[in-house]
């Protein structure tokens, strides 16, 4: 009886780890800027210390961009998108998408932003999922790289691939988050 015990409590922990590996927000991966890495728990800002890719997404400065993002554990909150014009510094003085609130059941999001006129190669934006259950809020973050070019400037095929990890099984109507 000893044994299963000790088997059940070890079967239960690594359910909920795994589980926890899992959890909560990211930028869409097959989205119009797709994240740095498939991770949703990413607890620690800016960027869960995920550092800068070498493939970021090519927006042209002043074009119209459609975010998306994707809730992989439901809770009540809200969502924050701000961009970076280097380094991953400066997020809080530029946010694009001050707040979304989280729908229940949905799983899907988006959000259309003008890209800044001024040209940038070592930027990015940043999602912040605010999880309003817990006081204060448990943030996770998703980060995406990006490069502005100026108007004119040929865009070249993204070359970046992420691997998924596990998605959401339900897929709602995304809000209308403008």
């Amino acid at each position: 009886m000893k044994h299963a015990h000790k088997t059940a409590v070890l079967l239960l922990s690594i359910v909920l780890m795994s589980s926890d590996a899992l959890a909560h927000a990211r930028f869409k991966l097959n989205g119009t800027t797709p994240p740095r890495n498939n991770s949703t728990g990413l607890k620690t800002g800016p960027c869960g210390n995920v550092p800068r890719t070498n493939n970021p997404t090519i927006l042209v400065a002043g074009q119209t961009l459609k975010l998306q993002w994707e809730e992989v554990v439901d809770h009540p909150g809200y969502y924050r998108v701000a961009f970076s014009p280097a380094n991953d510094a400066g997020f809080d003085q530029n946010i694009w998408v001050a707040k979304v609130d989280d729908v229940k059941d949905v799983h899907q999001y988006e959000a259309t932003v003008t890209v800044p006129n001024t040209p940038c190669t070592q930027c990015s934006l940043q999602m912040i999922q605010y999880m309003t259950e817990n006081n204060p809020p448990s943030l996770y973050y998703s980060c995406a790289d990006i490069e502005i070019r100026p108007m004119g400037t040929p865009t070249p095929t993204p070359t970046m691939t992420v691997t998924p990890s596990p998605t959401p099984t339900q897929t709602e109507a995304i809000p209308d988050c403008h």
